[in-house]
């Protein structure tokens, strides 16, 4: 039984400078895959609860020559929300390239903090501390309802220990951007 969309306890949608939606692998005709395909339902239901600040979609061409963002941003005018809101990144290849060009997206605008994060459960920790790393702060993430159920446990475990070894790659990546600087 799906539960609704329950938003999570967090700030007033003036205190939200942005709802940040990660990308997931597309299918093979250019429109989002299954996980996707989540995460855009749980980022239309957040883009209802705050309907003032603009949905930024991450992600370029990853396993298709389409940039995931613009499939994200198809399917999100499909959800109803409005192509004003909705601010196309399609150059990420990966999830550490997005909250990179997340946070230099947000800088000119003066929105360094309180965003939202859209993604996958397993995705959501990595997601919070490499945008947090970056300069950016996490007031809150939305994720779809019961996706473990919908993925399978196997899928599930596999994308928690697919996880548990890019973090530290992203980490790492990090600090060698950082030590170069020096």
């Amino acid at each position: 039984m799906r539960r609704p969309f329950q938003p999570p306890p967090f700030p007033v949608a003036d205190a939200i400078a942005a709802i940040i939606v990660f990308g997931a692998p597309l299918s093979d005709d250019g429109t989002p895959g299954r996980a996707l395909a989540r995460r855009l339902v749980a980022a239309a239901a957040a883009a209802r609860r705050w309907p003032d600040p603009p949905v930024i979609v991450t992600g370029g061409p990853v396993a298709t020559a389409r940039p995931e963002a613009w499939a994200m941003r198809d399917a999100l005018l499909g959800h109803g929300v409005d192509a004003d809101r909705i601010v196309v990144e399609d150059e990420a290849r990966d999830t550490l390239h997005s909250a990179r060009r997340v946070a230099a997206l947000l800088r000119p605008r003066g929105r360094q903090s309180a965003v939202i994060v859209v993604t996958s459960g397993y995705h959501a920790l990595r997601c919070r501390l490499l945008l947090r790393l970056l300069g950016v702060g996490v007031a809150g993430v939305v994720a779809p309802d019961a996706e473990r159920m919908a993925m399978g446990r196997g899928a599930w475990l596999f994308a928690v220990l697919r996880e548990a070894a890019a973090l530290p790659w992203s980490l790492l990546r990090i600090a060698a951007k950082a030590r170069t600087r020096e």
